[in-house]
């Protein structure tokens, strides 16, 4: 099977399984989900068994880390052009990083941080691979050359960054146990988070492994058989290395409500439910430029997003 029949088949997988997600069929859900598991994985194993046999073999070990890892941020038209939710959850990321710098990776400046092969820089240029995608590649070679924490634009931060993050070998927000209705429906199983992934060390096998694997990607397939293949190569990661496996494992739970203000935007403003959920143990929440929010609840009242754009005391910022 080619690489474009692939992506054709694991898009209306995708789509069957979140039809059924929606209508609680998760029976269902799962069993398409799990499907286009086995599919790309399969595609992934017997077309890069070599690569994967042959490239613990060439790693070199990690060293350590900064004095303060750098936070990373993407959007690749330039900070002043992104829309004004991304801008808003950037400039909550520079509120509460402390003293780490934070990076914002255009098109202007990559070349300043890292070098790419000109052959994923063609299919970019190209549009085989897009922006998201490119988005993945980038993240993993600046994880791997620099540590430090990639947080992708559309988090934001209720509260100041702790510094476990930038504690541990591998750290991923929103890892936390697999919710039974959502079993199977991610091939990460909520153990890692791939917009929201870090590194205490240089040079970290998961990232070396990432970044490595995308490169020989490029050279022999160019097209994304999925939106999430960097989930399925970290999977691959963590089945074949031992030690990206016991990494993973040692992330704690963390940020258990990451989706909570995403799914609360459009509902009337509750100043304790805010403040309940903004200020409590998550400290950081995954939000979408694309979706489109409103300015006020059905009974004329203002919604989350109204005070999230516009402020509300120390809630909103």
């Amino acid at each position: 099977m080619k690489s474009g029949t692939l992506k054709n088949i694991s898009s209306v997988l995708s789509f069957l399984g979140k039809g059924f997600t929606k209508l609680n069929l998760f029976v269902f859900s799962r069993l398409f989900f799990s499907l286009k598991d086995n599919l790309i994985l399969d595609y992934l194993y017997r077309h890069y068994s070599d690569f994967i046999a042959n490239w613990y073999g060439k790693y070199k070990e990690d060293v350590p880390k900064f004095k303060l890892p750098p936070i990373w941020v993407c959007w690749l038209q330039g900070e002043e052009f992104a829309p004004v939710v991304v801008k808003k959850c950037i400039n909550s990321i520079r509120n509460h990083a402390g003293n780490h710098p934070v990076i914002i990776i255009s098109e202007k400046n990559i070349n300043e941080f890292v070098s790419m092969p000109d052959s994923i820089m063609d299919n970019v240029n190209n549009g085989i691979i897009t922006r998201t995608g490119f988005s993945d590649i980038l993240r993993a070679a600046l994880l791997a050359c620099y540590g430090g924490l990639w947080v992708d634009s559309t988090f934001y931060f209720s509260q100041d960054i702790p510094e476990e993050y930038f504690s541990y070998p591998i750290f991923s927000a929103g890892r936390q146990p697999e919710p039974w209705h959502r079993r199977m429906v991610c091939i990460s199983h909520y153990r890692w988070t791939g917009s929201f992934l870090g590194t205490n060390s240089l040079n970290n096998i998961l990232f070396c492994f990432l970044r490595d694997f995308f490169f020989e990607y490029e050279k022999r397939d160019g097209i994304f058989i999925d939106y999430l293949l960097i989930d399925y190569i970290i999977h691959i990661a963590y089945e074949k290395l031992p030690d990206v496996k016991k990494q993973i494992d040692n992330i704690p739970y963390n940020n258990i409500g990451l989706h909570k203000l995403f799914h609360a935007m459009n509902n009337k403003f509750n100043e304790i439910i805010a403040r309940k959920m903004l200020l409590g143990d998550t400290k950081v929440f995954k939000l979408s430029y694309k979706r489109k929010w409103k300015d006020k609840a059905s009974d004329g009242s203002y919604t989350f997003f109204h005070y999230f754009i516009n402020g509300y005391s120390d809630i909103f910022r």
